[in-house]
C-alpha cells in the first residue's frame, strides 16, 4: 500500500517514522535501506516500509511480513500488502505526517505552524499549540 505527500511538505521522513515507533534496517542479503516495526517481540510479523524520495514527493511503499520465506533459495519475504491491517498502520503513519508536518492526504490545505504559534504567542512554552501526535490507538489497534 503506498502513500504519496508531497516533498516540500515531508522534509523528514525518518523523523517522522522514528516518531511512529519504526527503525532503520537494511537487507543483510540485498542491502536495501527500508524501516521496520514489529508488532510482537518476535522478529516476525512486522511492518515493513520503503520510502522514495522522487524530485517532487516523498512515497511510503508499506506492507506486513508475515514470516520469513519458507521455499528454498528465496530471499523474499511472504507478505500482505493490503488488507485491514494495513490499512489501519497506514492510517496511522498518516496521522503521524499530519501531526508533524500538517499535510493531510487527500487535501491541499496545510497548516501552517509558525503562524499558529505565533496568534497563540500567549500561551506558556508547556501548553500545546500544535496539533497533539496521534495517541488513540497508537499501533493501529493491532495490539
Amino acid at each position: 500500500m503506498k502513500f504519496h505527500a508531497p516533498k516540500t511538505h515531508v522534509h523528514q521522513p525518518l523523523g517522522i517514522l522514528r516518531k511512529a515507533g519504526y527503525s532503520f534496517f537494511v537487507d543483510p542479503l540485498s542491502k536495501k535501506e527500508s524501516y521496520i516495526l514489529r508488532i510482537t517481540g518476535e522478529y516476525y510479523p512486522r511492518f515493513h516500509l520503503y520510502i522514495k524520495e522522487t524530485m517532487t514527493e516523498v512515497i511510503f511503499d508499506l506492507h506486513l511480513d508475515q514470516k520469513k520465506a519458507s521455499y528454498a533459495g528465496s530471499n523474499m519475504h511472504g507478505g500482505e500488502y493490503d488488507g485491514p491491517a494495513v490499512e489501519r498502520e497506514m492510517k496511522r503513519i498518516k496521522d503521524w505526517v499530519a501531526a508533524e508536518t500538517g499535510y493531510r492526504a487527500g487535501s491541499e490545505e496545510i497548516r501552517d505552524q509558525r503562524t499558529e504559534s505565533a496568534d497563540q504567542g500567549s500561551k506558556t512554552k508547556d501548553q500545546k499549540v500544535d496539533q497533539e501526535a496521534p495517541s488513540a490507538g497508537l499501533f493501529g489497534g493491532i495490539f
